[in-house]
């Protein structure tokens, strides 16, 4: 099977609203829904897969104290856990994001256009997603939201307006 439809970064996905009641109408339905299943499994896989290999790979260089040799504190297993959950709950057409770790032992997920369009959130390991970021020369955000497997709607909105034309 091809994949290239899924595998493009359409970042508003089209939707259809089946208005059909026959038994055909019904069909079609379930077979629009495996074939949009089928589409989106390599990105699923391959968003999460590559993402849970940096992840594990970031975790590996600084999970102990000091790991930067100018006393940063190590990443911890709780803060691993949620950034795993995080890269779980982000929609499968949003660009993977880079990751780095903060001094603070934190996590942080970069989405970069240029320099003016750039949002980066950061997890912790205590259910909340700290966010600061720029949409163009005077457009900035930041703050913090609780995350409970669920990235706010808010928060995906601003991610797609930062990568917009990329």
């Amino acid at each position: 099977m091809n994949y290239t439809a899924a595998l493009s970064y359409n970042l508003t996905p089209f939707r259809t609203i089946n208005t059909g009641a026959s038994r055909e109408a019904k069909k079609l339905q379930e077979k629009e829904n495996e074939i949009r299943n089928e589409l989106a499994f390599p990105v699923i896989r391959n968003h999460i897969n590559e993402g849970f290999k940096e992840l594990l790979d970031t975790y590996q260089e600084a999970m102990q104290d000091n790991w930067d040799s100018y006393g940063a504190k190590g990443i911890t297993l709780s803060t691993l856990y949620e950034a795993e959950r995080f890269l779980v709950a982000l929609p499968n057409l949003i660009p993977k994001p880079d990751i780095a770790v903060e001094p603070t032992g934190d996590i942080t997920f970069i989405w970069q256009r240029d320099i003016d369009h750039i949002l980066a959130l950061s997890v912790s390991g205590n259910n909340l997603i700290y966010f600061a970021g720029k949409n163009g020369i005077n457009d900035k955000t930041h703050g913090q939201r609780i995350f409970n497997d669920a990235i706010p709607k808010f928060l995906i909105e601003e991610i797609r307006q930062v990568m917009e034309s990329q």
